[in-house]
């Protein structure tokens, strides 16, 4: 049974640029790659690597998603928009057991992107994030809790990630969070994401 160890591996390994995976999607604001496991596929949304991504994880613009996918409820439109097309793109390749994982903006679009193959007829055996920020309102939380899946979203102490973005408490992370304590390296300069890094979360969740 892969572990959460395991997944927290393979959004580390989505930074890679070298690496390779069994699939890619790539578009502008989403990069989905899949790889093949003995446990199943596991898809893995990798985070914020711009500007224009890092502005995304702060603004609050909530929005359905067209279709059967507005069962959803509200959800965050930079977190969001790109699921459509990553679906359509990933089921044709995916086997009847799927894991979803993400780190940072990853992690928000791996909770749409759960609730997507659900709607879809393939619910995810799980989806185990890492520093997510909000990613939609109750309505979303609510579905994936209800759905089936095995959830955890874990937090660093320290992140301010998983706080935003903040709507008059309309956004909720999805599953409610579970919470790590991994100091960040005291010489590291990103003074505001220094807690918020992947290798924080690969040795947190290594200690659970």
């Amino acid at each position: 049974m892969i572990s959460h160890a395991d997944l927290a591996a393979l959004c580390a390994r989505s930074y890679d640029a070298s690496a390779t995976w069994d699939f890619v999607h790539e578009a502008p604001g989403i990069r989905l790659t899949v790889q093949r496991t003995d446990d199943g596929d596991v898809c893995v949304l990798r985070g914020s690597e711009t500007i224009e991504d890092w502005f995304e994880n702060f603004w609050a613009r909530p929005t359905r998603l067209p279709g059967p996918l507005a069962s959803l409820g509200y959800v965050d439109y930079g977190f969001a928009n790109d699921i459509p097309a990553a679906l359509a793109a990933v089921l044709p390749v995916l086997g009847p057991r799927v894991h979803v994982t993400g780190h940072s903006r990853g992690a928000a679009q791996g909770a749409n992107l759960a609730g997507a193959l659900a709607l879809s007829g393939l619910t995810p055996a799980s989806c185990i994030t890492f520093g997510q920020p909000r990613p939609g309102f109750r309505e979303l939380a609510e579905f994936l809790t209800h759905s089936g899946m095995s959830l955890t979203a874990y937090a660093n102490k320290g992140d301010p990630v998983p706080l935003v973005p903040d709507l008059l408490g309309l956004y909720v992370n999805a599953p409610a969070l579970t919470w790590i304590n991994v100091d960040p390296d005291p010489n590291d300069a990103d003074l505001l994401f220094r807690c918020h890094h992947i290798e924080l979360y690969q040795r947190g969740v290594s200690q659970t």
